[in-house]
Protein backbone atom coordinates (compact mmCIF):
# COMPACT_ATOMS: atom_id res chain seq x y z
CA UNK A 1 0.00 0.00 0.00
CA UNK A 2 2.52 2.58 -1.12
CA UNK A 3 -0.21 5.05 -2.03
CA UNK A 4 -1.34 5.44 1.59
CA UNK A 5 -0.83 9.03 2.65
CA UNK A 6 -0.10 10.30 6.11
CA UNK A 7 -1.27 13.78 7.00
CA UNK A 8 1.44 15.79 8.75
CA UNK A 9 0.06 19.28 9.06
CA UNK A 10 -0.13 20.98 5.67
CA UNK A 11 2.17 18.60 3.82
CA UNK A 12 1.40 15.03 2.78
CA UNK A 13 4.17 12.50 3.43
CA UNK A 14 4.48 9.39 1.27
CA UNK A 15 6.59 6.32 1.94
CA UNK A 16 9.78 6.13 -0.09
CA UNK A 17 8.89 4.10 -3.24
CA UNK A 18 12.42 2.68 -3.35
CA UNK A 19 11.89 0.86 -0.05
CA UNK A 20 10.12 -2.51 -0.03
CA UNK A 21 6.75 -2.75 1.66
CA UNK A 22 6.15 -5.26 4.46
CA UNK A 23 4.50 -7.68 2.02
CA UNK A 24 7.46 -7.39 -0.35
CA UNK A 25 9.88 -8.06 2.51
CA UNK A 26 7.96 -11.20 3.46
CA UNK A 27 7.82 -12.31 -0.16
CA UNK A 28 11.59 -11.93 -0.46
CA UNK A 29 12.34 -14.54 2.22
CA UNK A 30 14.33 -17.43 0.77
CA UNK A 31 15.25 -20.79 2.26
CA UNK A 32 18.85 -21.99 2.04
CA UNK A 33 21.12 -24.43 3.82
CA UNK A 34 23.72 -22.60 5.91
CA UNK A 35 26.57 -24.68 7.32
CA UNK A 36 24.40 -27.80 7.11
CA UNK A 37 21.30 -26.32 8.76
CA UNK A 38 18.12 -24.82 7.29
CA UNK A 39 18.24 -21.01 7.29
CA UNK A 40 15.90 -18.31 6.01
CA UNK A 41 17.21 -15.08 4.53
CA UNK A 42 14.81 -12.18 4.75
CA UNK A 43 15.62 -9.03 2.85
CA UNK A 44 18.92 -8.50 1.07
CA UNK A 45 20.12 -11.88 -0.28
CA UNK A 46 23.70 -10.81 -1.05
CA UNK A 47 26.66 -12.56 0.60
CA UNK A 48 27.84 -9.29 2.21
CA UNK A 49 24.44 -8.81 3.88
CA UNK A 50 24.42 -12.40 5.18
CA UNK A 51 27.87 -11.98 6.71
CA UNK A 52 26.75 -8.75 8.36
CA UNK A 53 23.58 -10.44 9.71
CA UNK A 54 25.71 -13.21 11.18
CA UNK A 55 27.93 -10.64 12.92
CA UNK A 56 31.10 -11.83 11.23
CA UNK A 57 33.95 -9.57 10.10
CA UNK A 58 34.21 -9.96 6.31
CA UNK A 59 38.00 -9.84 6.44
CA UNK A 60 38.13 -13.06 8.46
CA UNK A 61 35.70 -15.25 6.55
CA UNK A 62 35.52 -17.62 3.58
CA UNK A 63 32.23 -18.29 1.79
CA UNK A 64 31.29 -21.16 -0.49
CA UNK A 65 28.01 -21.42 -2.40
CA UNK A 66 27.12 -24.76 -3.95
CA UNK A 67 30.74 -25.96 -3.64
CA UNK A 68 32.18 -22.85 -5.32
CA UNK A 69 34.28 -20.34 -3.36
CA UNK A 70 33.07 -16.73 -3.54
CA UNK A 71 35.99 -14.27 -3.75
CA UNK A 72 35.87 -11.56 -1.08
CA UNK A 73 35.86 -8.92 -3.82
CA UNK A 74 32.50 -10.30 -5.01
CA UNK A 75 30.69 -10.52 -1.63
CA UNK A 76 28.71 -7.31 -2.29
CA UNK A 77 27.48 -8.43 -5.71
CA UNK A 78 26.95 -12.18 -5.21
CA UNK A 79 23.29 -13.02 -4.66
CA UNK A 80 22.24 -16.13 -2.75
CA UNK A 81 19.28 -17.95 -4.32
CA UNK A 82 16.60 -20.18 -2.82
CA UNK A 83 17.91 -23.71 -2.31
CA UNK A 84 21.58 -22.74 -2.30
CA UNK A 85 23.95 -24.58 0.01
CA UNK A 86 26.12 -21.97 1.72
CA UNK A 87 29.16 -22.62 3.88
CA UNK A 88 30.55 -19.73 5.92
CA UNK A 89 33.87 -20.30 7.66
CA UNK A 90 35.00 -17.74 10.20
CA UNK A 91 38.72 -17.71 10.93
CA UNK A 92 39.61 -17.25 14.59
CA UNK A 93 43.10 -16.37 15.75
CA UNK A 94 44.65 -17.67 18.90
CA UNK A 95 47.44 -19.70 20.24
Amino acid sequence: MREMRVETGRKTARPDPRLPTMSEKSASAIAITLNGDPYTIEGDPRVAALIERLGIRPTRVAVEINSEIVPKARFAETVISAGDVVEVINFVGGG
